[in-house]
């Protein structure tokens, strides 16, 4: 949630200060997340990590490669990158909303 607020003060308009706390917030996360998920994915699996990690990688590579054609498409469209943002930020907030709901559902089941 932190990285969907950086990424959406981005586009927010609201000059050098702002700016610097967007790049600060989606900075400070970005690393954090990666390494997190990849931790969990770690965790969750069964035997030998090194096929889910190579999943999570492949995956990750595929979003690097959707997220600029659809920054571009959204682009092209509105003459801005303001949309692009907010779908990355909403992106993001949809991710919280499922890792929050698979963690809810692990603790229920303990």
């Amino acid at each position: 949630l932190v990285e969907a607020v950086g990424v959406t003060l981005s586009v927010s308009g609201g000059g050098l200060v702002l700016m610097v706390l967007a790049s600060a917030l989606l900075g400070a996360t970005f690393m954090g997340i990666t390494a997190l998920g990849l931790m969990e994915a770690r965790k969750l699996t069964t035997g030998d990590p090194r096929r889910i990690l190579a999943l999570m990688t492949a995956s990750f590579g595929l979003g690097q490669v959707i997220g600029p054609w659809l920054a571009g498409v959204l682009y092209d469209l509105s003459g801005n990158f303001q949309a692009a943002s907010l779908t990355a930020a909403g992106a993001l907030v949809l991710a919280a909303a499922l890792g929050y709901r698979s963690r809810n559902s692990e603790v229920s089941r303990d």
